[in-house]
């Protein structure tokens, strides 16, 4: 008898590949002539590089970042070599892991440090990237990780906005000039919920900011501020992504299809 173990990575718990093992002992414990074939997947959250570089023998590139709550961090991506491929994992910088359930808010948290790790991964002359959205603290939708390529969001009174989810309704003006020669030439592929959207009775807010510590009030609040920074995206330009499927996803929604590029 064969038996595969494809298990995920437990939500702030056990890494995929010990949940692996553990299966496969108790498998084992009750009948010792089973053959176990382990393989640890992920969903493009906790693990997702990790997944990566183990099926397709790469290795990994340390730095400095910080954590959803401008903390300095030591953190890492991955690189694939016989690809020419960097994996990036959100969770790395904006997870929930990194901060202790008491200080989640993502009405303040911030992906600026995505940001940091993307910008030193394009620096390095990496040009085909994959980037996990899963498993983070944050709510920003991503104006940090862009504050930190160097684009420029700004207020009212023409200064930038801070961190946080709940300064995006902040926003009046977008300035994304200075992004254009640094990723003109780059391949980013976003593991991503392929149905979860930016905006509406189902939006990325609504649905999943409230396990990121958010309060009932601040789960609205933030919604506004979400449908405020589509509206200014789609002015600035000419792409709405308010509704698309997808855009307000932190998910791997193409697994198979993904895995099966990197190694092969």
């Amino acid at each position: 008898m064969k038996v595969a173990i494809i298990p995920d990575s437990f939500k702030e718990g056990p890494d995929a590949f010990d949940i692996a093992k553990s299966m496969e002992e108790g498998i084992h414990s009750v009948n010792s002539n089973v053959q176990v074939i382990k393989l640890p997947v992920s969903d493009g959250g906790d693990g997702l590089t990790n997944r990566l570089i183990h099926y397709s023998s790469g290795r990994f590139i340390e730095m400095d970042s910080i954590d959803p709550l401008g903390n300095s961090i030591k953190t890492h991506y991955g690189v694939i070599d016989n690809k020419d491929i960097a994996v990036i994992e959100s969770a790395l910088t904006c997870g929930l892991a990194l901060i202790p359930k008491e200080k989640r808010d993502p009405a303040v948290t911030t992906s600026y440090g995505l940001g940091m790790v993307l910008k030193r991964v394009i620096e390095d002359g990496y040009k085909n990237i994959i980037l996990g959205l899963g498993g983070s603290a944050t709510n920003d939708a991503g104006v940090g990780m862009l504050q930190a390529m160097g684009a420029s969001f700004k207020d009212k009174d023409n200064n930038e906005i801070k961190f946080g989810g709940l300064e995006l309704k902040k926003i009046r003006s977008i300035d994304y000039s200075s992004l254009e020669d640094k990723v003109k030439d780059i391949k980013l592929t976003a593991a991503c919920n392929p149905s979860s959207v930016l905006c509406g009775p189902r939006s990325t807010s609504l649905v999943y900011s409230q396990q990121k510590g958010a309060t009932p009030e601040q789960m609205y609040q933030l919604d506004e501020a979400m449908f405020n920074f589509g509206l200014m995206t789609y002015k600035y330009t000419s792409k709405d992504v308010r509704y698309l499927p997808g855009s307000g996803g932190a998910a791997f929604g193409d697994r198979e299809r993904l895995v099966a590029e990197v190694v092969h």
